[in-house]
């Protein structure tokens, strides 16, 4: 029993080690072998404890039986005597009690069952040991009686004895007999305890066993992983610490580059200024030398025809002379002296000929005495040239074009000499009206074939009989049908459908898949997308701008080949992932749709060179774009969008050259920006940014920095080391100043305007010679340095500032444009003589008390002069006056104006501002853009509202509305008058302008306009547009141009290819397709109006209605809020001249 006891706890103790030791080997079993591992644990335990309860018992049972025994024999023995009889039975006793103690020392750690036998035992000792003691009390009282009774006593102690040792001997047999069982029960226990735990323990090896066998394989991937993880890791690390080293690297190289470019730059400032210097030199050397040319050649012309008519008469027989009678002179008159004795004649001039002999004379003969004198120079005569090309027997050869070219003939059918023209391979025929083909075409073997822009409804079937077409171009025609026969082109490769208002993809493209590689369908009025596209797998270009897709299918995802695709101006909400296999896409436009997330597979694009999503609804850009280290996006057009932050990675991809995210809300730009070491354009404008890193600095290629309309407090030092740096825009921010720009060497462009604190510009830029425009309107300036050393400066607008006097050497500026010191304190104006191209000058609302000298001088060169608000304004002469004066207050609303050339060459645009214009209840405003010359654009100004009022005072019937729209066409035809006139002063008679005007009569409004310039009411804080803008490729513009044979080409939309706009005064060579007539609408004004804005389409291309509300209603004077949004439109980009006008209407 107690071997089989102790058999378990052999095979528990392996099972446990192993356990352990599996534990160990994989980080996966943890949490399914812990649990097994503490019941095993418990298992041990328990068996270890119950070994050594029984080892414990049996020895306990041993010592109990030992002790009985020797008990009973020395009961039994005759003591010598009962001394030592009882001597020896306490020695016994003795023992036994030592042995005890030692039994409960061993057994105190045991469980209590064990404790209470242990105990038992010793007070079953006592019992025995006691009747000892008595008994020898019993015999020592016994020693004092007398010797007669020894032997009874003793009898009878030994009688006693006997039965107190019997007694004793019952009492120990039953107790040991009770110990037994009892030991007996818990060993009992203890073996079925053991079996259980055994059998517990092997179905938990069983379970350990299967659990490990099961996770074993997945154990093993897992270590794999995490081996290859750690290589990976490894690696890199290593490569993180290489491109470090390369990093640091190319940090010493471009600094090395750094210094050698600005060297390189100082030696190509010398060598120009040396080669203007020689170039100068060499022009002064050819022009003496030329001088002395022609006097040369006149002299020898003299010598030769002299010498020509001596030769001409000697070559004819002369009758021999009369004798006696001298020589006649020669003709000249004059007598020939011989030459002097001794010298020889000159030689004749260089490259020419020596003439022949006189006819029937021999060469003479030198003497050999004298030199005989040369024979006179003459002209040699001409060789005979051959007969020209096509006289003679020589014959042209027929040149034979393949291309023909019909264009804007006006043509309504096509008709040709087959026979002559069979070598033609290509024909244009745009912008005509032919409606179908000849079908002898098909007896030409054509490769392209343009008929864009004609009358074409249904498709020209005779085309399927020529299969080499490869191009086939059928733009802005208005197709219907297609046929069914399209499989017979079998090299078709390039189909354009643009603008022929299709509502659906034609199915008949997908029967020339195999060919088709170019496909554009721009400007129909498509829904969907078929899913048989992925057909198309030949296609390299796809575009579907302006239709009406909501979503692309999933099968779009076949179409890897595609290197441009361009899908902006939809209503697209989400696209599907389906860009990880377009390994050569390099152009994706997705402007202008409604996406708010851009798929993740775009960043696996590692060919894609710009990635346009501007004017969307994205609010983030997730961090996977970016990790791929193939994706090389240089162009990243972001802007317009609803972002609050970059992800970090993005700075990662360092070959971005152009970032736009303007009109987000971007509050911060970290650290890792200059990691974008290729930068060469950043425009963050309109965000919420109000710091810059000092890691802007680092930028060696960075040319434009644009971050206008954020609130930045400051600018760091280093922006001044950005030596490419030639655009710097830091306008309307908060700003106290603005760092030096030292290294700034090839600045250009310098616009901070609206940094209302800053008190002086950065010295350096008075000091670089390259700038050519500051713009720093709205500020605290008192004073403009020198402008010696910026002889380059074209445009310097210093408006609402605090400036008293313009410097003296600003009339040396030749290339000076325009000049803008409105709202300062300037009393006088320096001589601007010299600066020849002199377009504009605003000096309005300053001090001056007295009419400038120049004046007159101005507006003889058609200098436009701004003079209003100046205490001299009141003495000027009507006709300066009407000039100079171009703000007429009005007496119920304020009205502020403000515009800028802005990137065109030359300011056309042209205002109106006509206050109290009848009484104190009518105000007129009106602005007109001109394009091509700014004449159209004054006359209007200075017309429309008198011929409206013309037209009110003859028609008394006629209505303000009627009248202010007949204004138009009657001022377009005196336009014509005096165009035609000999009064025209006009550069061009090709000029036009649009034009928007507000007449406000008590509390109605009248609008009219054309074109594209648009007036804006902000109305309870909302945005309502009072006019309507004329564009081309709107429906009503379109249809009317096409009904009268003109069409409307190219991606904005231009009247004939030629002109922007559809309706506008002037351009009379556009007629009858550009018409004058009016959008007319009249308003009622209502408490709700705040304000009205009235802006050209410089203003409009780049900022929505609402947004130039907000920026309008932000500022309260209306000078600065027109400024505010112009400016604004510039930084946006906007490339065309800006104008506004901002009139409060309830202040």
């Amino acid at each position: 029993f107690v071997m089989s006891g102790e058999q378990e706890p052999v095979d528990v103790a392996p099972a446990e080690t192993e356990d352990k030791n599996d534990t160990v080997s994989g980080d996966e079993e943890t949490p399914v072998t812990e649990p097994q591992e503490t019941e095993k644990e418990e298992i041990v335990n328990e068996t270890e404890e119950a070994e050594k309860v029984a080892d414990s018992s049996t020895a306990e049972v041993d010592d109990a039986e030992n002790g009985s025994d020797e008990k009973v024999e020395n009961s039994v023995q005759e003591p010598e005597n009962e001394d030592a009889a009882s001597d020896g039975g306490e020695d016994k006793n003795e023992e036994n009690s030592e042995d005890s103690p030692a039994a409960d020392a061993a057994s105190e750690s045991q469980e209590e069952p064990k404790t209470e036998s242990v105990e038992e035992t010793e007070t079953d000792k006592n019992v025995v040991d006691e009747p000892k003691a008595v008994d020898s009390e019993e015999s020592d009282k016994a020693d004092e009686t007398p010797e007669s009774n020894d032997e009874d006593a003793t009898e009878e102690k030994k009688e006693e004895q006997d039965a107190s040792d019997n007694a004793s001997e019952n009492g120990m047999s039953k107790e040991l007999e009770e110990t037994k069982s009892m030991l007996e029960d818990a060993r009992k226990e203890l073996s079925d305890e053991i079996i259980r735990n055994g059998c517990l323990q092997r179905d938990h090896d069983s379970e350990l066993e299967s659990l490990r066998e099961e996770h074993s394989a997945e154990v093993s991937e897992l270590e794999q992983k995490l081996s290859a993880a750690q290589e990976e890791i490894a690696s890199l690390k290593a490569q993180l610490q290489e491109k470090e080293d390369d990093y640091q690297q190319m940090k010493e190289e471009r600094k090395e580059f750094k210094h050698a470019y600005r060297d390189s730059l100082a030696a190509k400032k010398e060598m120009i200024a040396a080669a203007k210097e020689v170039a100068a030199n060499c022009a002064q050397q050819w022009k003496e030398a030329f001088e002395s040319f022609e006097d040369d050649e006149d002299e020898d012309d003299e010598f030769l025809d002299d010498e020509d008519a001596e030769v001409t008469k000697k070559s004819k027989p002369q009758p021999p002379p009369p004798s006696g009678k001298p020589q006649p002179p020669p003709p000249s008159g004059k007598p020939q002296p011989p030459p002097p004795s001794g010298k020889p004649q000159p030689p004749p001039p260089a490259g020419r000929p020596q003439p022949p002999p006189p006819a029937g004379r021999p060469p003479t003969q030198a003497s050999p005495a004298a030199e005989a004198p040369k024979p006179a120079l003459v002209r040699p005569t001409p060789t005979k040239r051959p007969a020209p090309p096509g006289s003679g027997s020589f014959v042209r050869p027929k040149i034979k074009n393949p291309l023909l070219t019909l264009t804007d003939k006006g043509l309504k059918e096509f008709t040709l000499d087959w026979e002559e023209n069979e070598h033609v391979t290509e024909i244009i025929l745009s912008k005509n009206q032919i409606t179908e083909l000849p079908e002898k075409i098909s007896s030409l073997k054509l490769q392209s074939i343009d008929l864009t822009h004609n009358r074409f409804v249904k498709f020209p079937e005779v085309l399927f009989n020529i299969p080499t077409i490869k191009k086939l171009l059928l733009t802005g025609n208005r197709l219907a049908e297609f046929g069914d026969e399209w499989s017979k082109f079998e090299a078709l490769n390039i189909l354009n459908l643009e603008n022929n208002k299709l509502t659906e993809m034609p199915q008949v493209i997908f029967q020339v898949a195999k060919t088709l590689q170019k496909l554009n369908l721009t400007r129909n009025e498509i829904s969907e997308i078929p899913a048989a596209i992925e057909e198309l797998t030949q296609l390299t270009f796809f575009s579907a701008r302006h239709n009406n897709l909501s979503s692309i299918p999933e099968s779009f995802g076949k179409l890897t080949g595609l290197t441009e695709l361009r899908l902006s101006n939809n209503k697209i909400s989400s696209l599907p992932d389906i860009f990880a296999d377009f390994s050569v896409l390099s152009v994706l436009d997705l402007s202008f749709n409604e996406l708010e997330e851009l798929p993740v597979s775009i960043g696996k694009l590692a060919c894609l060179s710009v990635l346009d999503v501007n004017n969307n609804k994205i609010k983030s850009l997730q961090p996977e774009l970016f990790l791929d280290e193939n994706f090389c996006v240089q162009e990243l057009i972001l802007h317009h969008n609803e972002l609050t932050e970059l992800p970090i990675e993005m700075w990662e991809i360092d070959t971005i050259l152009e970032l736009n995210a303007s009109a987000n809300q971007i509050s911060s730009l970290p650290a890792e920006i200059s990691h974008l070491y290729s930068l060469v354009k950043l425009i963050l404008v309109d965000n919420k940014l109000t710091s810059v890193p000092e890691e802007i600095g680092s930028f060696e290629y960075l040319e434009e920095l644009n971050l206008s309309f954020n609130p930045i407090e400051s600018l760091p030092d280093s922006i001044g080391n950005l030596f490419s740096l030639s655009k710097f825009y830091m306008a309307y921010n908060k700003l106290k100043s603005i760092p030096e720009l030292t290294e700034c060497t090839g600045l250009t462009e310098f616009f901070v305007s609206g940094n209302r604190e800053v008190t002086e510009l950065p010295k350096s830029l008075w000091n670089t010679s390259t700038v050519s425009r500051i713009y720093a309107c709205d500020m605290k300036l008192t004073e403009i340095p020198s402008l010696e050393k910026v002889p380059d400066l074209e445009v310097l607008d210093v408006g609402f500032n605090q400036i008293e006097s313009i410097p003296e050497d600003i009339g040396d500026l030749q290339l000076l444009r325009r000049l803008n010191v409105t709202h300062n304190k300037v009393s006088s104006l320096p001589s601007l003589h010299t600066c020849y191209d002199l377009q504009n000058i605003d000096i309005s609302y300053n001090q001056f008390e007295s009419v400038p000298e120049e004046f007159e001088e101005f507006l003889e060169r058609s200098v436009e002069v701004l003079f209003d608000g100046n205490p001299a304004s009141n003495s000027l002469d009507d006709k300066v006056a009407e000039e100079t004066i171009h703000i007429h207050p009005s007496k119920r609303f304020t009205v502020g104006i403000g515009d800028m050339i802005g990137r065109r060459p030359t300011m056309e645009d042209a205002m109106a501002i006509c206050g109290s214009l009848v009484n104190e209840d009518t105000d007129f405003f009106g602005l007109y853009d001109g394009h091509a010359g700014r004449e159209a654009a004054t006359w209007c100004g200075k017309k429309i509202h008198k011929q409206m009022l013309n037209t009110i005072e003859e028609d008394k019937e006629a209505g303000t509305l009627s009248a202010l729209a007949k204004a138009y066409p009657e001022v377009n035809e005196q336009f014509k008058e005096y165009m035609n006139s000999p009064d025209w002063e006009g550069s061009s008679k090709h000029c036009g302008t649009t034009a928007v005007s507000v007449y406000i009569e008590q509390k109605e409004i009248f609008v009219v306009n054309v074109g594209d310039s648009r007036a804006v009411m902000s109305r309870g804080g909302k945005a309502l547009r009072l006019s309507f803008d004329h564009k081309p490729y709107s429906d009503e513009e379109q249809n009317r141009i096409r009904e009268l044979g003109g069409c409307v080409t190219g991606d904005t939309g231009r009247v004939n290819g030629l002109l922007a706009i559809p309706r506008a005064i002037g351009d009379y060579y556009m007629k009858p397709h550009v018409t004058d007539e009016p959008f007319t609408k009249q308003y009622t004004l209502s408490e709700e109006d705040k304000f009205l804005i009235l802006g050209c389409d410089g203003v409009w291309d780049e900022v929505e209605d609402q947004k130039a509300v907000d920026i309008v209603a932000s500022e309260p004077n209306p000078f600065k809020a027109c400024c505010m949004l112009r400016d604004y439109a510039y930084m946006l980009g906007s490339d065309d001249n800006i104008s506004v006008i901002v009139a409060q209407v309830n202040q």
